[in-house]
């Protein structure tokens, strides 16, 4: 900001540039979750507003978190465990500047929320019932096997 003061009774001016501190900036934008070779990758844009530059980006995991160090160069994340399938992984993406008296601000962890599900394999029971079906095919093919030859040793 810049001020002007004038004051009554002198032809003097003061001018003063004021600079403010960093505000909060706002969530990530358009945070998505993708499945790449059995991880999780959770990427994004930056904040609509930044509010000053932004100094890093922090990701939780079902509020542990996973990284508050993530270079705001970075516009993706890659998870080191492999995904578990049938379960709900819910990310809390933030944005955060570093403001004058060095002290971290970040987005509202909720504005930046994004939930990943995929169900996981499970046996169909006519897979189930096929598998059977085979199974009592070969032991009546059998019987019938035992029964043929038993027959053709009381022929001779």
């Amino acid at each position: 900001y810049s001020f002007t003061l004038t004051c009554t009774g002198t032809d003097d001016n003061a001018a003063r540039l004021i600079r403010t501190d960093y505000g909060r900036p706002s969530a990530p934008q358009n945070i998505t979750v993708t499945l790449v070779s059995e991880r999780l990758r959770i990427s994004w844009l930056p904040p609509a507003v930044p509010n000053g530059p932004i100094h890093n980006y922090k990701l939780t995991r079902d509020r542990e978190t996973i990284s508050d160090k993530i270079p705001n160069s970075e516009s993706s994340y890659d998870m080191t465990k492999d995904y578990v399938y049938g379960e709900t992984d819910t990310f809390f993406l933030s944005a955060c500047n570093i403001n004058g008296k060095h002290d971290t601000v970040c987005s509202s962890p909720n504005d930046g929320e994004v939930s990943f599900f995929l169900p996981a394999a499970t046996t169909t029971s006519s897979q189930q019932t096929t598998t059977l079906g085979n199974a009592s095919n070969i032991l009546s093919s059998s019987r019938l096997l035992a029964i043929l030859m038993f027959c053709f040793f009381l022929v001779k």
